[in-house]
């Protein structure tokens, strides 16, 4: 299913608000990883351009280290090669 640019960025902002709430209740880094993927999984063909899936990329990653979850970020992508 293709998303807008707008329903990618409201699941980035679902994303965040959910990760807030997370650390905010004390949640542990295994399990703000798992919310991390489960609203980030996207396939291929989610996106109408190339321009947006950078850009979901680039949002994605940015909010990863904003959590600090971008080490383990690396560390998954390093894994699936």
């Amino acid at each position: 299913m293709i998303k807008t640019r707008a329903e990618l960025q409201a699941n980035l902002d679902a994303l965040v608000a959910t990760l807030h709430q997370l650390k905010l209740d004390g949640t542990g880094p295994t399990f703000l990883w798992e919310a991390f993927e489960l609203f980030t999984d996207m396939t291929v063909d989610a996106f109408t351009n190339e321009a947006d899936r950078f850009w979901w990329s680039a949002q994605v990653y940015a909010i990863a280290e904003r959590l600090g979850l971008a080490d383990r970020f690396e560390t998954r992508i390093g894994d699936s090669r």
